[in-house]
């Protein structure tokens, strides 16, 4: 199978022998498949990002025969979905399938909150910050502009496209990040920290077909901030520990 993994917001291809999708491009290789992971801009719009993702796309199914699967993970899933929709690159006869995984497809209540300008969640969480200074990716997450009417224009399905998606809920699982991510945000329930259930797996009111896999938002790639080991005096995450999304993986492949 031909498959391409498509980073979410803040994301990045690989960082040296780091990955966003921990671990899955090298196992999927393994098994026989041929993946690679895209890399659009971090920070940018879904405009942006999308028309960088149907170039990668379309330029690698056009080195290969037979159709290319999408895994998108976060704002991964919208740049797809609006790739697909506006046939961007002529990537809709290339695409046979797109498995969205924790993407907010009705917004998510932290973008909401972030782009409102809270200081305290900037203190509280640093990491966000690059969001409030960037706002284009910040704005297309927000519950008011991804349920907007112009915007569910832009993202329709596509005739002959097959559209999963995997929502995390980290309700006993999850990672104390992401588990005070959520309380701090006051993130409705069930929830992956930043992204509800409900937003992952419905689209216009409509559920469609959905996995829920019993992890947080980072866990659905295979990063498990919990798993700690020591390093020095410190003990630090040991992103590796943890391989078990693999199977996971191994089975959304199974599916197609």
């Amino acid at each position: 199978m031909r498959i391409v993994l498509a980073h979410g917001v803040l994301g990045f291809g690989g960082l040296g022998p780091l990955k966003y999708f921990n671990g899955v491009e090298a196992h999927l290789c393994g098994q026989g498949h041929d993946v690679a992971t895209a890399e659009v801009n971090p920070i940018g719009s879904v405009d942006n990002r999308a028309a960088k993702l149907a170039d990668f796309v379309s330029r690698f199914a056009q080195t290969r025969s037979g159709p290319v699967a999408i895994f998108a993970h976060s704002m991964g899933g919208l740049d797809a979905r609006r790739a697909l929709a506006r046939n961007l690159s002529d990537v809709r006869r290339h695409v046979s399938a797109l498995v969205t995984i924790g993407t907010p497809h009705l917004g998510s209540p932290v973008a909401n909150q972030i782009e409102q300008g809270d200081p305290a969640a900037l203190m509280r969480f640093p990491m966000l910050f690059e969001l409030k200074i960037n706002q284009a990716a910040l704005h297309d997450l927000t519950t008011t502009v991804a349920t907007a009417a112009d915007t569910g224009a832009q993202m329709t399905d596509v005739d002959g496209v097959r559209y999963i998606h995997v929502a995390g809920d980290r309700a006993g699982h999850g990672s104390e990040v992401f588990g005070d991510i959520a309380e701090f945000f006051d993130v409705p329930e069930p929830n992956d920290g930043v992204v509800t259930v409900q937003s992952a797996s419905t689209r216009r009111g409509t559920l469609r077909e959905t996995i829920i896999w019993p992890v947080d938002h980072a866990g659905l790639i295979g990063w498990n901030f919990d798993d700690l080991q020591p390093v020095g005096p410190e003990r630090v995450p040991n992103p590796l520990a943890d391989r078990s999304h693999l199977a996971r993986y191994d089975a959304l492949v199974a599916m197609l």
